[in-house]
């Protein structure tokens, strides 16, 4: 087998991986929403899905690196990343009781934009005019979804833009450790800090899942949480990232199937327009990343 074959089978290993991941979390929304709906507190669905995604990563990780699992060169960095983290779930769990799936998944997709918009004043990054140009379509995107002021815009999609928020200061910290600490490390600490946090609150407003059906949903939950961070990971060893991260908004299509099949919702035509924007942009982002990532690297080479 040549060199070009197996370059090949690994890139399409990572698109395979990166669709399992993505069919974990529109599993893992979908659940969060209809335990929601069943009278499940936020903070029990948070916590089943760190807790069972924090056994998972142990179960993985923990008989091949030992404690060394947990040595971080920025602890500060890690904890306030896995905090940000935590506060993304129970925000985007929270509105998810009030907001259509595809209407959530469509705000939350904006976080590379804003991660682009981020990278010159937090991580010193710079970034040229066309990805400028971008993250303003994007934003221009964002506002067609989220249509602040608007007759119809429900209240509680302030929750999905302060996880959204959330995610992009979590992303920006995990570019900060990117490097300096294990990519395992920095997988398990969110699960860990994630369940010792939330089970810190667990009791203050639980309640038992009433039927078979939602306890097999409420322990799921662990697993597609933790799953889909685990073949998100793996996906990215085996492909470069402008070649995976496209198959991620595959997300979207599934939350307008999940949405309309199993909650009755179906994104209107704008919500639709703006997602569109979204995603174009966010590709494009990732796009010129990849060049410019390319770029940099040749020039080093000379």
């Amino acid at each position: 087998m040549n060199a070009a074959t197996e370059r090949e089978q690994s890139i399409l290993r990572g698109i395979v991986f990166m669709c399992i991941a993505v069919t974990a979390f529109v599993c893992l929304n979908a659940s969060g929403k209809v335990l929601s709906s069943h009278g499940l507190s936020t903070t029990q669905i948070v916590w089943s899905r760190y807790l069972g995604g924090l056994v998972l990563m142990l179960v993985v990780f923990a008989p091949r690196h030992g404690l060394r699992l947990m040595h971080t060169n920025q602890p500060r960095l890690q904890i306030a990343r896995s905090l940000l983290l935590v506060a993304s779930s129970m925000l985007y769990f929270r509105g998810l009781s009030y907001i259509p799936l595809p209407t959530a998944a469509a705000i939350s997709f904006t976080s590379p934009i804003f991660i682009t918009a981020l990278s010159l004043p937090l991580l010193a990054e710079r970034v040229g005019p066309r990805r400028w140009i971008a993250v303003m379509v994007g934003f221009a995107g964002a506002m067609i979804v989220i249509r602040p002021g608007m007759s119809g815009t429900h209240w509680a999609v302030a929750y999905i833009v302060g996880s959204t928020t959330c995610s992009v200061l979590y992303q920006v910290l995990t570019r900060r450790v990117a490097g300096l600490d294990d990519a395992t490390t920095s997988a398990t600490y969110p699960t860990l800090f994630g369940s010792a946090v939330v089970s810190l609150f667990i009791f203050i407003d639980w309640s038992m899942p009433a039927t078979t059906t939602d306890w097999v949903i409420f322990v799921c939950l662990g697993i597609f949480g933790g799953g889909g961070h685990y073949f998100l990971t793996r996906a990215y060893e085996f492909g470069p990232a402008a070649v995976i991260s496209p198959f991620n908004y595959l997300q979207l299509v599934g939350a307008i199937i999940t949405g309309y099949f199993i909650f009755g919702d179906f994104p209107d035509n704008l919500t639709l327009f703006g997602a569109g924007i979204i995603v174009c942009c966010g590709l494009y982002i990732a796009h010129r990343e990849s060049v410019v990532r390319r770029q940099r690297l040749r020039q080093r080479g000379k």
